[in-house]
């Protein structure tokens, strides 16, 4: 996911509920940390785009990766198909991921997905929908298109899909209807990440953005557990 935008072992001691929730207050407007994983978790993870260059898959620390695909229609990343490749050699689990932009055809915009991975297999993770800008779009117009981008990506690789961003904005602009969906979420400087309504739990957490050089991310469980569950 873009850096600019933002871009397991233990539980967290400390948190204020026996589930390891924060729930203060009973609204459905109001974001709750969820504890889980710690940025030092076993299962980490790291997301590249051509931004980061001939990326040494093989020389990192890192149990699964993401791979960006494009920005939209008008941005294909040209490092996609070698990172994709690279991730395989090396005995990552891989996602793929779209910056998804609201304002363009999300039709051509999953086809564009498909195309590029096809039916996912063993050791592949869903793809990410990347859901950080409007567009200019009214929330209403982006839960459409978003759902029949998930529809389409769906079908079309034969995993469900990851939603991506960062918290506000998906209670913001998709609302509390995407819950079945796997949640990647964003947040920095945090102890717990926060989750919208609609989600009851995180599955990936991006902690960092490296500086800007390289985001990272941890898996909210263990190795054997994201392989059973998603690759």
């Amino acid at each position: 996911p873009a850096a600019a935008t933002f871009c397991l072992a233990a539980i967290i001691a400390g948190c204020s509920s026996p589930n390891n929730e924060d729930t203060t207050g009973s609204s459905d407007d109001q974001l709750t940390r969820v504890c889980g994983a710690h940025t030092n978790g076993a299962v980490q993870g790291v997301d590249v785009s051509v931004y980061q260059g001939d990326f040494n898959w093989a020389g990192q620390n890192a149990q699964f990766g993401a791979a960006r695909i494009s920005d939209g229609l008008g941005s294909i990343d040209p490092t996609f198909n070698e990172n994709w490749a690279h991730m395989k050699s090396s005995n990552t689990l891989r996602s793929a991921y779209q910056f998804f932009e609201p304002g363009e055809n999300e039709v051509s915009q999953a086809n564009l997905v498909i195309s590029r991975v096809g039916k996912l297999g063993a050791n592949d993770l869903p793809v990410m929908l990347d859901i950080e800008v409007t567009g200019g779009q009214s929330p209403a117009t982006i839960r459409t298109k978003a759902q029949h981008w998930l529809d389409l990506v769906e079908a079309g690789t034969g995993k469900r899909p990851f939603v991506y961003s960062y918290a506000s904005f998906l209670q913001t602009n998709l609302g509390s209807g995407f819950g079945k969906y796997p949640l990647w979420i964003a947040g920095y400087g945090e102890t717990c990440p926060s989750v919208p309504s609609g989600w009851t739990n995180w599955v990936v957490w991006q902690y960092s953005d490296g500086g800007g050089h390289l985001d990272h991310h941890v898996f909210n469980g263990t190795l054997a557990d994201i392989k059973a569950k998603y690759a």
